[in-house]
């Protein structure tokens, strides 16, 4: 109801031929029209609401990927992680436990983790999991809190030369949430 308000003042402001009701202040349309002008108000008037849509919806539109969906078997990377390479993702999973309490980085696991998966050396590396860089420094999450997170998808191996990591999957510039 509101957003029919608004549009309907917004036609009154094109139209430039308001009137002011003496009683309740609220704009009125005049009664004459003219079916050409009209049809262009009215489209106008969609093109405004659809761009006011748009702007509602996040900075970016992020296809959802399961970890799993990155590889192929082998080691090999699959089809549509190559193929979603440098683009937008998003995924869940849980925060593995951090190295110290403010990070920068994450690694990202299908199931939680009560251990650290790379401070003890008996423990094996899952084959499920990915490393997240973020913008800033932030707190973790509990172990076993899913989360989502959104970043761009990076393939290839790289050591990172911050913190030594050799990773073969990353997302990047990413922010997380609790689901």
């Amino acid at each position: 109801m509101l957003i029919a308000k608004a549009l309907w003042f917004v036609q009154c402001l094109i139209r430039r031929d308001c009137k002011l009701s003496p009683r309740r202040g609220a704009p009125t349309l005049s009664r004459e029209r003219d079916n050409l002008t009209g049809l262009s108000r009215r489209l106008v008037i969609k093109v405004a609401a659809a761009g006011l849509a748009l702007t509602a919806l996040p900075a970016f539109a992020a296809e959802r990927v399961k970890i799993r969906d990155l590889w192929a078997g082998g080691g090999q990377f699959s089809p549509l992680a190559e193929k979603m390479a440098g683009a937008m993702i998003e995924m869940q999973g849980y925060m593995a436990p951090p190295l110290k309490p403010e990070i920068d980085f994450f690694v990202l696991t299908r199931i939680p983790m009560a251990f650290c998966p790379y401070c003890d050396t008996e423990a094996a590396w899952p084959d499920d999991l990915i490393l997240v860089f973020i913008d800033h420094a932030i707190s973790p999450v509990p172990f076993n809190d899913l989360i989502r997170v959104s970043g761009r998808l990076e393939i290839g191996t790289k050591t990172d030369a911050a913190t030594g990591f050799v990773s073969r999957a990353r997302l990047l510039g990413a922010a997380f949430e609790r689901v």
